[in-house]
C-alpha cells in the first residue's frame, strides 16, 4: 500500500496503542488496516476511524467480531471504531477503499 505510514491517522500514539490492544487480544496475528477520512487525511475532530482485519486471509467468526464491536465500546477511546473482516467484505467496496489503506 503506497504511503502506509506517511499520512497521519490522526488517533494520538496512546489511542493508536489502545486500539491496537483491544485487537490484539482476540485476534494476536491479524494485520489492521486504516481506511476512509482518518486515512486520506480530511478526518474531522469525531469521525469513525474505519479498520480492515486480514487474519491472514481466514474469515473472523461473527463471535470474535461481535467481542471486539463489545470491546471498543467499552473502551474510554473517544472515537467510534468501526470493523471489517477482509476475508468476508465485498470485493467492489475493497477495491474502491483498498487505494488508501495505511498499516496501524
Amino acid at each position: 500500500m503506497a504511503g502506509e505510514s506517511a499520512r497521519s491517522i490522526d488517533p494520538t500514539t496512546e489511542h493508536r496503542a489502545q486500539v491496537l490492544d483491544i485487537i490484539r487480544r482476540r485476534l494476536p496475528d491479524a494485520r489492521v488496516w486504516v481506511y476512509g477520512s482518518r486515512a486520506q487525511g480530511c478526518a474531522r475532530r469525531y469521525s469513525d476511524l474505519d479498520l480492515m482485519l486480514d487474519d491472514g486471509g481466514k474469515p473472523i467468526s461473527a463471535s470474535v467480531m461481535g467481542n471486539l464491536d463489545e470491546d471498543f465500546d467499552e473502551s474510554d477511546l473517544p472515537i467510534i471504531v468501526e470493523l471489517h473482516d477482509m476475508a468476508q467484505t465485498d470485493t467492489r467496496f475493497l477495491a474502491r477503499v483498498r487505494k488508501d489503506f495505511l498499516l496501524l
